[in-house]
């Protein structure tokens, strides 16, 4: 046994350390894009959109990068609550997709690579349906 901090860690046969049963995870890859008959809900959710700058035109790829991290109404098959997570930036054309995550609320942090020092703005989005849309202007997400 050893002990770090005021964690104690016993030590497997095998020297492992071990959490419970997490259970089976479903992942989301957005073939069925209908909702539920039953539920109306969705299975998958995708945020998707342009990023332009004040004048119209469409940053440098890379410039803008988005991380989401989110609350789900998913479950594992033994009752474990699971998070969403995704990281993206425009490309070419301004273009910017999360691909497929669970619906839920996300907590968005958007980086401007374009300024020194870079711009962070954090906010939330509510992904509910496939196809949701943001199209912002980074000059102007940063000063609401």
């Amino acid at each position: 046994m050893r002990a770090y901090g005021r964690m104690t860690f016993r030590a497997l046969p095998n020297g492992g350390v071990y959490s419970r049963d997490l259970g089976m995870v479903t992942l989301p890859d957005g073939p069925d894009l209908n909702p539920d008959p039953t539920t109306g809900e969705y299975a998958v959710a995708k945020l998707n959109g342009y990023v332009f700058t004040h004048a119209g035109d469409t940053p440098r790829p890379g410039r803008a990068i988005l991380h989401l991290w989110g609350n789900t109404r998913r479950v594992t098959t033994t009752g474990v609550e699971i998070q969403g997570f995704a990281s993206t930036s425009n490309i070419e054309g301004g273009y910017y997709s999360s691909g497929w995550l669970y619906p839920g609320k996300y907590l968005c942090i958007l980086i401007d690579n374009g300024t020194e020092p870079k711009k962070v703005k954090q906010f939330e989005v509510e992904l509910l349906r496939p196809f949701e849309r943001l199209d912002f202007t980074l000059e102007t997400i940063f000063d609401s």
